[in-house]
Order: structure tokens, then C-alpha cells, then sequence
């Protein structure tokens, strides 16, 4: 595909969500304290908002990366626009610490949904001399979007409640979304090429959860706890049987030639 001005707009909607959702993942740290007070609740369950995103997010990556192939990338991150923007007005509604933790989820599956997709996009959108330019530039919007965290926090906080840190995700969530209906490829990706392997999706979503978990509890109860052990134990022989089943999917698929062929 040929670069054009239309590549660059869809690039800006690239660029927004993928800085607020890295901004997401780091905006809310310095937030902690005064959202704990604010909702009455400790600090050590305060932080389950922060680990919920995050293990939220790693864990469908995968997935959703995969969808894009299937249904198509523009759809998949259009679809991740529109959660992404949904969670953050509803974490921006102060109904309580459980309502914060599901707007929390709905944002993290929007962040998937779109961080999984961008690169494939850029290579959709982009042509082999602006490709790695193009590449860079998202790479550099994820890094701005940690790094400006803290300090668009701190100053967000000083200024309003709590809340504002997702507030303002909301219009630029409004401007992507327009911007991607008008600029985003409208592709249907390959229904009949491939398809979801649902099972492998399962698995690494336990295990990203499981390891989260176990290290999480492994800090509150400590690290030499039985049970801590053994969960050390489970995450470690799941890795194990995922990347075992990956290597054989891959001799099967794509490496023929790999195939253990039984001897006569």
C-alpha cells in the first residue's frame, strides 16, 4: 500500500490511543492515596485497579492480535476505541470501588484490543519507505504515554478530584473515534485463512493472571508460604505446556518438514 495523507490521519488515530493507553497504565500510581481515601477503601485493595489493568491487558494481547488477523485490524482496534472510551466515562463516575474495578476491566479490554492492532495497521497503512518511520513514531507515543504519567497526574490532581485522570481520556476517545471511521482501513481480515485458537488464548490468560496473583499475594504473605510455592509451581508447568503446544503447532503448520514422522 501506497503512503498517503490518509496514512498519516489514520496515524494520529493510532497515536492517540496508543498514548492513553500506556497513560492509563501509569496515571493512576500517583492517584493511589486519595482514591483509597476518597473510596474508603485500603490501599492494598486500592492496587488491585492498577494489577487488574495490567494483567487485563497482557492477557489479551495475544488474542486480540489474533482477532485482527481473522475479522480484520481496523475493526478490532475501532471496536477497542469504543471500550476504551466507554470504561474511562465509567471510571470517571464516582460509583464506588467495585464500579471503578469493572470500568477498569472495560478499559483494559479496549487497550488490548487497539495496542495489539497498531503495528499491524502501520503495516497495512505504510509503504516500505515510511513503514520503520511510521513504527518509530508509535513506538515513541509509548513511551510518552509512561512518562507522562506521573507528571500529567500530579498536575491533574492538584487542579480536580480524582476522577479527572480519566476524564480527559473521554473527548480524545470522541476525536479518535470520528477520525477512525473516516481514515482507518475497513478491511475484514481472513475468516476462512485462520482461526481462533481459543484453548492456547485460555491457557496464557491463566497464566498472566496466575503470575500476577502469586506475586501479589507472594509480597503480602510472603514468598517461602506453601501455597505461594505452589503456585509458583502451577504458573511454571502452564508456561511449560503453552510453549510445548506452540512448538508443535508450529512444526505442524508452518515447518513441515519438523513433523516426528513415526518410524516403520
Amino acid at each position: 500500500m501506497k503512503t498517503t495523507t490518509r496514512s498519516w490521519l489514520a496515524m494520529i488515530v493510532i497515536g492517540i490511543f496508543t498514548i492513553m493507553a500506556n497513560l492509563d497504565a501509569s496515571i493512576i500510581n500517583i492517584a493511589l492515596p486519595i482514591m483509597s481515601k476518597s473510596l474508603a477503601v485500603p490501599i492494598s485493595q486500592i492496587t488491585y485497579t492498577v494489577m487488574g489493568y495490567m494483567v487485563i491487558l497482557s492477557g489479551l494481547l495475544v488474542t486480540f492480535g489474533k482477532l485482527g488477523d481473522i475479522w480484520g485490524k481496523g475493526r478490532i482496534f475501532t471496536l477497542g476505541m469504543y471500550s476504551f472510551t466507554i470504561g474511562s466515562l465509567m471510571a470517571s463516575v464516582n460509583f464506588g470501588f467495585e464500579f471503578l474495578l469493572l470500568a477498569r476491566f472495560v478499559q483494559a479490554v479496549g487497550a488490548a484490543a487497539t495496542l495489539s492492532n497498531s503495528y499491524g495497521l502501520i503495516s497495512e497503512l505504510f509503504d516500505n519507505h515510511t513503514r520503520g518511520t511510521a513504527m518509530g513514531i508509535n513506538t515513541m507515543f509509548i513511551s510518552a504515554g509512561f512518562v507522562a504519567g506521573p507528571a500529567l497526574g500530579g498536575f491533574l490532581l492538584q487542579q480536580f478530584a480524582w476522577n479527572a485522570i480519566f476524564m480527559i481520556n473521554i473527548p480524545l476517545g470522541i476525536i479518535a473515534i470520528i477520525l477512525g471511521h473516516l481514515f482507518l482501513p475497513k478491511n475484514h481480515g481472513r475468516q476462512q485463512a485462520t482461526k481462533l485458537d481459543g484453548w492456547g488464548a485460555g491457557i496464557l490468560f491463566i497464566i498472566i493472571t496466575l503470575f500476577f496473583v502469586v506475586l501479589e499475594a507472594g509480597q503480602t504473605i510472603g514468598f517461602r508460604q506453601p501455597l505461594i510455592i505452589i503456585g509458583f509451581i502451577i504458573t511454571l508447568a502452564l508456561t511449560l505446556y503453552f510453549i510445548w503446544k506452540s512448538i508443535e503447532k508450529m512444526r505442524y503448520y508452518h515447518y513441515p518438514f519438523l513433523r516426528i514422522v513415526p518410524s516403520a
